[in-house]
């Protein structure tokens, strides 16, 4: 019973991920910061703090507002979780989905997506890592 108990333990903190809005905090370092992952800051600026996170598949920059709130992500990864990184926020996904709906066939390797309040790119080479930028226009820090 206990080996399931920690399994299950195991299971859970490696299913946390950001997304759009979400508080960056102490907690949430803690939370990341897995066998298969590490969360990082990596550089403070005046309008932002961004946070590197380290995962087998590749690297994240997580953008975080003055407010603590994640506003964007950077990555180069084989397989970004885009879904995830967008959350719950009808808003985000629903521009995101119509969107995408309307991109053009067969270039599954380039994204771009412009919305009022989102702004999403992405480029990939056949076999390779895809890179890429998410941005909540809300959140992000104003010029």
């Amino acid at each position: 019973m206990k080996k399931i108990i920690i399994l299950m333990g195991l299971l859970a903190s490696n299913a946390f991920a950001l997304s759009l809005g979400d508080t960056v905090n102490s907690n949430t370092i803690k939370m990341e910061t897995t066998v298969n992952s590490t969360m990082k800051l990596s550089a403070t600026k005046t309008d932002h703090t961004e946070y590197k996170i380290n995962k087998a598949n590749g690297t994240d920059t997580v953008l975080v507002n003055k407010n603590s709130k994640v506003y964007g992500f950077k990555w180069s990864d084989k397989t970004p979780d885009i879904k995830t990184m967008l959350g719950t926020n009808a808003t985000y996904k629903s521009e995101f989905d119509t969107a995408y709906a309307k991109r053009p066939i067969g270039d599954h390797r380039r994204l771009m997506i412009n919305t009022e309040h989102l702004s999403v790119s992405q480029f990939g080479l056949p076999g390779g890592p895809f890179s890429g930028s998410m941005t909540a226009k809300d959140l992000a820090p104003t010029n």
